[in-house]
């Protein structure tokens, strides 16, 4: 499950145009370690007008500014971008995503396939002051970045080590007797969705779920090997 990270969307004032030449960006700074596997961005496209393509990415930062090649992208319709007002947040997913550590300054590019768009910006003063990043634009197709004034507004999404589902193996069964037999499992992850049982489940038939004989062993506290006693087993 996606948790939103670094983000801005305060003082909004400007529509700032961007296409294939003109690029534009946002840098960002996390507070914590995670991957980045999403951002959502305030963008607008042209009415009846609208560009093939909208390429997103992630790049390293030197000095403040983009630097290097992307780390990570990912694409949008240009069709799917508003056409009305000051456009809205729209989606663009990174795949697998890339790392992103702690106190490191990253950037978010914007390029374009077509007619020109536009970002949503926090660009006259008094800003609202994002302070792990800046505005940032390239009239160079992304070889000769600058600063800009005020801040875009942006959500980049991501997950951490742990997060989402528990993990959970199982083992082979032991002490196979007539009419009963140990399960044998271990827990290698409690994960961030706060499991409320586990233990295992058998049938007389492939693939049994909870729906089926199962042990129930409460919430767990902590990862680790567990055993369950199956019991009431057909002979053989």
């Amino acid at each position: 499950m996606a948790t939103k990270y670094e983000n801005y969307a305060s003082s909004g004032d400007s529509l700032e145009a961007f296409d294939s030449t003109v690029w534009g960006g946002q840098t960002f700074t996390p507070s914590i370690s995670h991957t980045i596997t999403s951002v959502k961005l305030h963008l607008k496209a042209q009415t009846g007008n609208p560009p093939t393509t909208v390429t997103v990415s992630i790049r390293a930062t030197s000095g403040g500014l983009p630097t290097g090649g992307d780390l990570v992208e990912g694409t949008v319709a240009g069709t799917l971008l508003s056409q009305s007002g000051t456009g809205a947040l729209i989606e663009i997913s990174l795949g697998a995503g890339v790392a992103l550590s702690a106190g490191i300054m990253y950037a978010i590019c914007v390029r374009v396939d077509g007619p020109y768009i536009w970002w949503y910006t926090d660009a006259v003063a008094p800003f609202g002051g994002y302070t792990g990043g800046t505005a940032v634009a390239d009239t160079s197709s992304g070889t000769n970045w600058a600063s800009g004034t005020g801040d875009r507004y942006f959500e980049e999404w991501g997950t951490v080590a742990g997060d989402g589902a528990p993990v959970v193996s199982t083992q082979a069964v032991s002490a196979v007797a007539a009419t009963t037999a140990t399960g044998n499992g271990n827990l290698t992850s409690l994960g961030s969705r706060t499991p409320t049982q586990y233990g295992h489940v058998w049938a007389t038939h492939p693939n049994p779920t909870t729906s089926d004989s199962k042990t129930q062993k409460g919430v767990p506290s902590a990862t680790g090997a567990f055993t369950s006693s199956m019991t009431g087993l057909d002979q053989n």
